[in-house]
């Protein structure tokens, strides 16, 4: 199996978010502005397990936390503590090389990101971002690149930029798909979402 450094791992939603906005905040929350530095790590889960040959339809469970308010943000962002997404996604095979390596174009994915405040500052409210896939690589670490704009709610206007860094490497994946099946993969230290 081979997997397109391309695509690699496009349909798996690790452009850090993919789910839509939750509900609306209180009446005392706010629409966040300025900008974000976070680091994000999680996992992607899939059920079924992915193998080299399909045995019916599987979900994608992509979980991710961020931590935020490091060196870089400003204005509101200073006052970000970490933010969630959880994000849950239909295939129609749990063949690997048909989820991890779609064809075509990098299709745009919308999420929302909910964000914690630091203690004594105003909540704000969920971040709605779509994010397209610029680029990816397979050594020495699997990595998957994506930017776009951010829709609505907190940070309305600026640009999202995700660096998605993978703990296994391709040729674990490759094993694990071709034996017992692929069940997760981590999202590791070294991934970042930066609103700008």
């Amino acid at each position: 199996m081979s997997f397109k450094s391309a695509g690699f791992l496009a349909a798996a939603g690790l452009a850090v978010i993919g789910m839509t906005v939750g509900p609306a905040g209180a009446a005392t929350s706010i629409n966040g502005s300025g900008k974000v530095r976070c680091t994000v790590i999680g996992t992607v889960k899939y059920k079924p397990p992915l193998k080299a040959t399909s045995s019916g339809p599987s979900t994608t469970t992509l979980k991710t936390t961020l931590s935020c308010g490091n060196g870089g943000s400003t204005g509101d962002g200073l006052h970000l503590a970490s933010g969630k997404n959880l994000t849950k996604t239909s295939n129609a095979t749990n063949d690997c090389a048909s989820v991890l390596t779609p064809s075509g174009p990098p299709q745009p994915g919308t999420g929302s990101v909910k964000w914690k405040q630091t203690t004594g500052t105003a909540k704000q409210n969920p971040s709605s971002i779509t994010l397209t896939r610029t680029g990816s690589t397979q050594t020495p670490q699997v990595t998957v690149d994506s930017s776009g704009p951010v829709n609505s709610g907190s940070y309305h206007g600026e640009t999202a930029t995700s660096h998605t860094v993978i703990q296994e490497t391709s040729a674990q994946i490759i094993a694990a798909c071709g034996g017992k099946g692929l069940k997760v993969l981590h999202i590791t230290t070294g991934s970042t979402l930066n609103l700008d």
